[in-house]
């Protein structure tokens, strides 16, 4: 074999296009198509509720790592002057979904699910979607699995009841990245 061939034979360089930008992929864990997995932070909720001769004040943290959920929090109960005070604590569940809005924008949703409080006169449920749970409502986003969800909301409380005196307000605050 000449000197030529086997130069041309050792230096082939080969140049490949980069791979496309892949989204990453969702679980199919606590909602349909989740991405929670892909981040840590924290996702909290302030609910306080009041009527004529009762007070409901609920401060929950859910702190959160790989998609992992854990609660911690207190319920204060006031009704006709007595008082009682129950602790939130253990696992949650926790989804971040991003979908389609009416106009076809990009957005996501973050769903958090805590277990009921301990010492409030009932036995204490585990996290279950649909009860002791809140979320962001649809957020704008930039890409699916972008890198920070963060934001804030506020709005009056599902039990506000004007006729009755009932007053209430929720915020929920979130703050959750990816490595």
């Amino acid at each position: 074999m000449s000197l030529a061939a086997r130069l041309a034979f050792a230096v082939v360089v080969v140049i490949l296009p980069a791979p496309p930008r892949q989204e990453p992929t969702c679980q199919m864990k606590v909602v349909s198509c989740n991405y929670a997995y892909l981040y840590s932070g924290e996702f909290s909720w302030t609910n306080t509720i009041k009527g004529t001769v009762s007070e409901l004040h609920e401060q929950i943290t859910v702190g959160v790592k790989n998609g992992v959920a854990d609660c911690l929090g207190t319920v204060r109960e006031t009704s006709n002057g007595q008082t009682t005070t129950g602790k939130v604590s253990g696992p949650g569940l926790f989804a971040v979904e991003f979908e389609r809005d009416s106009a076809n924008k990009l957005v996501y949703r973050i769903t958090a699910a805590c277990p009921t409080a301990e010492g409030m006169g009932s036995p204490v449920q585990r996290a279950e979607l649909g009860h002791h749970d809140l979320e962001t409502y649809q957020q704008r986003a930039t890409s699916i699995g972008q890198k920070a969800l963060q934001g804030s909301s506020n709005y009056p409380a599902p039990e506000t009841d004007p006729v009755n005196n009932v007053t209430g307000s929720v915020q929920v605050t979130w703050n959750i990245t990816r490595p």
